[in-house]
């Protein structure tokens, strides 16, 4: 998994910052869910800010396939 502490310092000059705090939880927050999904890689892509909630959102690939055939 791609080190998001130091890619913010790069987004951070670019003008997008979320904060050292916010970034720090959001690393952890993606280590764990890797730890519990197995997913791999993850990566970060960002926030979408809702009407009712904000959304935080990452990509990750499973090793395994969760789709049901509609078949029997």
């Amino acid at each position: 998994m791609a080190n998001l502490m130091d890619q913010s310092k790069m987004l951070e000059w670019a003008g997008i910052n979320f904060g050292e705090d916010t970034v720090y939880l959001i690393q952890k927050s993606l280590k764990k869910l890797a730890q519990q999904s197995s997913a791999s890689p993850l990566k970060f892509f960002g926030k979408i800010y809702g009407t009712q909630k904000d959304y935080w959102v990452a990509q990750g690939q499973l090793p395994f396939s969760e789709e049901v055939s509609a078949n029997p």
